[in-house]
């Protein structure tokens, strides 16, 4: 088999400074997002224990996070027009903000639950302009920024793996930890509202660029302060849109069997706070394969890369339950597949629909994350942690498809 080709696109002037603080500053989000997306997996034993609850009703605290981010999907690009981007981002992390407040306080369960829904609402609009941030930078600096963005967020949840075990470790209080969530929420809101301050005037027309991979009957006008209902109509039920969401609900099952459903049960069969290093590893070469394939994917191309990883990582991904060693080299292998993902996303949809369809995206992929979490675990109650081997290669299998059902594959 012959291998393609292709033409250097022309050389394109680095990003400029403000831009560079502005992607920090998403890479600083980027790292609270994980941070806050790994803590309720690590911690999840030690809330049922506290409040003396089954595994089923602690669960619910992963259901509610997930219907903040399908809550958030349809209103976000809204709330960006209406406030603008950086006091989208503040609202983000103020609503974050009450949410910890109410669990760091050791509310009653019921009360916990609904702060859990407030936090997934701010994650969902923080994590979707993050994306679209960077998917809005120059065609050379695409992949790149988004490998950076998504392996600070791979460095994010190592980071709240460790932090997290440690503080068990030395018998703190599971709510308390949640105080560092909201010392992060403050920095963050400081610096992304600083940094994206003034943005919509110096890109005004910039959400009205149109895709030629996108649908040819989708008509924009400029200057439209708010998306219209037919608009929002054609991005959700577009080809790309159903295609998207089914590829990132199965790259988010996939992950989340692979790391947290292992840590999870590892945890119910030894509650030693250490455990949770055992899957460690996999978030470690997630982080690695994320800045690495970043520098190299723009030379070989999104698709040929994403491909390339989705058959190596369903070839080996059946080791990962009796081998530990293999954990970072199918984290290493797994992790890019994300953001060569989503930039291939950014330039299915116009500019103009963006955000919605990235809500909607990245809505569903949580949605397929918490799925797999919750049934992993009916699923090793009957069959035995090895049967997670089953639910990977399924994922990988849906996820190879969807992307040759792509426009552009």
């Amino acid at each position: 088999m012959g291998i393609q080709v292709r033409d250097f696109a022309p050389i394109q002037p680095p990003i400029s400074w403000t831009d560079s603080l502005r992607l920090l500053a998403t890479c600083l989000l980027a790292f609270t997002n994980s941070f806050i997306d790994i803590t309720p997996i690590v911690l999840l034993p030690y809330i049922q224990k506290d409040y003396r609850i089954s595994h089923a009703i602690t669960s619910l605290i992963l259901v509610s996070n997930t219907l903040g981010y399908l809550v958030a999907a349809p209103f976000t690009r809204l709330l960006d027009r209406a406030v603008g981007r950086s006091n989208a981002f503040g609202i983000s992390q103020g609503v974050m903000g009450i949410g910890f407040l109410l669990i760091a306080g050791h509310s009653p369960f019921p009360i916990t639950v609904v702060a859990y829904f407030l936090v997934g609402l701010g994650l969902a609009i923080s994590w979707t302009l993050s994306n679209v941030y960077c998917t809005s930078l120059g065609e050379g600096e695409t992949t790149p920024a988004l490998g950076l963005l998504h392996g600070c967020y791979g460095v994010g949840a190592v980071g709240g793996y460790s932090l997290a075990t440690s503080l068990m470790v030395r018998g703190i209080t599971w709510c308390h930890f949640y105080l560092v969530l909201l010392l992060l929420t403050i920095l963050n809101t400081v610096v992304s509202s600083r940094v994206f301050r003034s943005y919509e005037n110096e890109f005004p027309d910039q959400c009205f660029v149109q895709s030629p991979h996108y649908a040819k009957s989708t008509d924009y006008s400029r200057g439209t302060p708010w998306p219209s209902s037919s608009s929002i109509q054609n991005t959700i039920f577009n080809r790309s849109m159903f295609v998207g969401t089914l590829f990132i609900f199965a790259y988010a099952g996939a992950e989340i069997s692979m790391s947290g459903s292992i840590l999870e049960n590892r945890s119910r069969e030894n509650p030693h706070p250490s455990v949770s290093f055992t899957a460690l590893g996999f978030w470690v070469g997630m982080s690695f394969g994320r800045f690495f394939f970043a520098l190299i994917s723009p030379e070989m191309g999104d698709e040929y890369a994403l491909c390339i990883l989705l058959q190596v990582i369903v070839w080996y991904v059946h080791g990962f339950a009796g081998d530990g060693v293999l954990l970072p080299l199918i984290g290493f292998l797994f992790g890019p597949i994300l953001p060569n993902a989503i930039a291939v996303y950014g330039r299915l949809f116009p500019g103009s629909t963006r955000i919605t369809g990235f809500s909607f995206i990245l809505a569903i992929g949580r949605l397929g994350g918490t799925l797999s979490f919750i049934l992993g675990q009916r699923v090793v109650e009957t069959l035995g942690t090895g049967a997670l081997h089953s639910i990977c290669v399924m994922m990988g299998t849906v996820m190879l498809f969807c992307w040759l059902a792509l426009p552009c594959s």
